[in-house]
């Protein structure tokens, strides 16, 4: 999550240093629940508010966006896409609409 407080500097030059975002909300919560002491500092969140906060993603997000396709997935297999001619490789494929 160092890569998370990076963001949170003042001058947010600890972006550069985040070299891969997170598969699923499941991945994020896991790594919140594993260090948010940055989010603690000056006493900004309590503890309890972070674990109700993660809890309650858990309960009521992480498998509603799980199982469903995310727009990208819904452009890329519901846009028809002509086919190709014989011997042809198939057209590439455009950012949805």
């Amino acid at each position: 999550m160092q890569g998370a407080q990076a963001l949170f500097q003042d001058n947010g030059s600890g972006a550069k240093d985040i070299k891969q975002l997170p598969g699923s909300l499941d991945v994020v919560l896991d790594a919140l629940e594993q260090d948010h002491a940055f989010l603690r500092n000056r006493d900004v969140f309590t503890k309890d508010l972070i674990d109700n906060w993660i809890e309650y993603k858990r309960k009521n997000e992480v498998d509603a966006i799980r199982l469903r396709p995310h727009p990208w997935e819904f452009a890329l297999y519901s846009t028809p896409r002509p086919s190709p001619g014989r011997g042809q490789p198939p057209p590439p494929l455009l950012a949805p609409p």
